[in-house]
């Protein structure tokens, strides 16, 4: 028996993470990424799969209409403070810059769009290098013939 094609929710988060990737060349990208890391020298993204929300529905056929707000969250690590805003900054202005390019993500939604960061300076439990983190939310707009999405 053949697979199934990935469900619309699926397919929405990993043309997301394929974006970010493709923005942050530099960078480790990964989905779903829990807790702390070595950061690589590109800094490390988790793009979190977030909440799908409830659906809106219309009927006849059913569709079920989709705001799922991801999560993209850039770790980055260096002894200077403004270094390390510098560079979560470029982060997250590469990755609205290609959702802004592409706020389809090659068709896998209707629409992406980003919200406000919100930055955080982490301290490193082992005394290492100083970390900082940026939490950059996405809202996916998409629809699916299921309640699942």
């Amino acid at each position: 028996m053949p697979e199934p094609d990935p469900s619309p929710r699926e397919t929405a988060l990993t043309a997301l993470a394929a974006a970010v990737a493709a923005a942050l060349p530099e960078a480790d990208v990964r989905r779903n990424e829990p807790g702390r890391q070595r950061i690589p020298a590109g800094g490390l993204v988790s793009v979190n799969d977030g909440d799908p929300g409830n659906p809106e529905v219309s009927l006849s056929p059913p569709r079920y209409w989709f705001r799922h707000r991801a999560e993209i969250v850039v770790v980055v690590e260096g002894y200077a403070a403004a270094a390390r805003a510098t560079a979560t900054d470029r982060a997250v202005s590469k990755i609205t810059a290609a959702l802004e390019a592409d706020p389809t993500l090659s068709g896998a939604v209707e629409y992406a769009e980003a919200g406000a960061p919100k930055s955080e300076d982490l301290a490193d439990e082992e005394g290492g290098t100083p970390l900082r983190g940026v939490s950059l939310p996405v809202v996916l707009d998409y629809q699916s013939s299921s309640a699942a999405g």
